[in-house]
């Protein structure tokens, strides 16, 4: 648990100064782009991300995985090196089918043929950062992880906080920074990578493939549940809805730096523990499964308390999306659970195809639920979507990863610190919402 803690610390200060920038730039990029403009803004970006997770076959899983397996300095070496071959190919790969089909890509979208191709080198140069990152996060060299994640992260916000205020056109700008980013990140890349490459393996070649086969269509589903609800509204209600939609999601996201702090910090602890055969193995890890989380809760309950105060940072335009930022919350703390009790389905590899099979069914519920409710309620329908598709991943993988590994989980105590932290949480949204948007007081305020 003190090893869990202070990884967990060096990990949420790097993100959380990170964070931090973005957050305060988030309601500065709302006052300075319309939400039409944002909304195509969000669309690009997403687009990257979905290429690098398309044509990147989440080999950064396998190397989480396999440089904890693997012994010898040598073989985690040599698996790395095969991983970054294999992503070398994919690159080409990318470039070569994206050229022949920039046609419909940018008609669809209505997106300019120089954004398209920033996007797409971006996606190209962006699939190799991650590798390094993943290498060392398995080697838990956390300081090195921590300074490369957070001077990559720097040179992200100045690039782009550059380009948007040299540009006119803010959505060219905005990737056009985000561009000169992943080019430095990748020579970032390059030069630790020289430092620990070796010879690559046909066999580790095969074994990372095999391993990330499943895991690939798990993140590909995942940012299709992510996805789909913003191409629908910005197809259905246009790009101002999408750009609204997506500012109050990135805002509501803030409790991801924690939780995806407290993943990184114990998926290589977990996956010893899952490795060690001691006799108290059980107690061990449901002692780390409680404790996070009922964090995990506290967490979202806080950010759901001072939610108003978030919203009035952003530009009037976007004032009332207050639940749909607390459905969003709600919705990034599932998914915070998750991660927390299925690293048995990512350790275990005859289990990683059920997590796939799980995220694939809740991508499909989540486009049906898209296309049912985003006609009827909007903003809202999606936000509902995401809920019911986040709680779908959740309870499959629980019980999966509960038959594997026999953890115990304190039900009465994490419902109880639910229903208390979520009705004050609560009370505080209607009580500040009343306050800071109806003109009503609030002794506190």
């Amino acid at each position: 648990m003190k090893r869990l803690l202070k990884q967990s610390t060096v990990y949420f200060l790097a993100n959380f100064l990170l964070k931090a920038i973005s957050f305060v730039l988030l309601p500065f990029y709302t006052h300075i782009m319309d939400p039409k403009t944002l909304g195509v803004v969000f669309i690009c970006v997403f687009l990257t991300e979905g290429l690098i997770l398309l044509f990147g076959f989440s080999l950064k899983a396998s190397i989480l995985l396999y440089c904890v397996k693997l012994r010898r300095v040598i073989n985690k070496r040599r698996f790395l090196s095969s991983v970054v071959m294999v992503t070398f190919i994919t690159s080409l790969a990318m470039l070569t089918i994206l050229g022949f089909v920039y046609k419909p890509v940018t008609h669809y979208l209505d997106l300019t043929l120089s954004v398209y191709w920033l996007v797409v080198l971006s996606a190209a140069l962006g699939l190799f950062f991650p590798l390094i990152l993943s290498y060392y996060q398995a080697l838990e060299k956390v300081k090195k992880v921590f300074t490369l994640s957070f001077f990559s992260g720097l040179i992200n916000i100045v690039c782009i906080l550059t380009a948007v205020l040299s540009f006119d056109d803010a959505v060219f700008g905005y990737m056009f920074g985000y561009f000169i980013y992943i080019i430095v990140s990748f020579g970032i890349f390059i030069s630790f990578y020289l430092k620990e490459r070796s010879f690559p393996s046909w066999r580790f070649t095969r074994f990372a493939l095999l391993y990330a086969k499943n895991y690939y269509f798990t993140d590909l589903s995942a940012w299709i549940v992510s996805f789909s609800d913003r191409l629908m509204l910005y197809k259905m209600l246009g790009s101002s809805a999408s750009g609204m939609y997506t500012a109050a999601y990135k805002l509501s996201q803030s409790c991801d730096v924690i939780y995806h702090s407290i993943n990184k910090a114990s998926s290589p602890i977990l996956f010893s523990e899952l490795k060690d055969n001691k006799v108290n193995k059980r107690y061990r890890l449901s002692c780390l499964y409680n404790s996070l989380i009922s964090f995990s809760i506290l967490v979202a309950g806080g950010l759901i308390f001072i939610s108003p105060w978030l919203l009035k940072l952003l530009d009037d335009e976007y004032k009332n999306l207050n639940w749909i930022f607390v459905l969003i919350v709600l919705s990034c703390l599932l998914n915070a659970i998750k991660m927390i009790v299925d690293k048995p389905m990512s350790y275990y590899e005859n289990l990683v195809k059920y997590k796939s099979i799980t995220w694939f069914f809740a991508a499909i519920v989540n486009l049906f639920l898209n296309f049912l409710l985003i006609p009827i309620l909007g903003m809202e329908g999606a936000a509902i979507a995401t809920f019911i598709s986040f709680l779908i991943t959740l309870v499959p993988v629980y019980l999966i990863s509960k038959k594997a590994v026999d953890f115990e989980v304190d039900y009465a105590w994490n419902f109880a610190l639910f229903i208390c932290w979520g009705v004050v949480s609560l009370v505080g949204v209607y009580y500040v919402y009343i306050a800071l948007f109806l003109g009503g007081g609030v002794f506190f305020l």
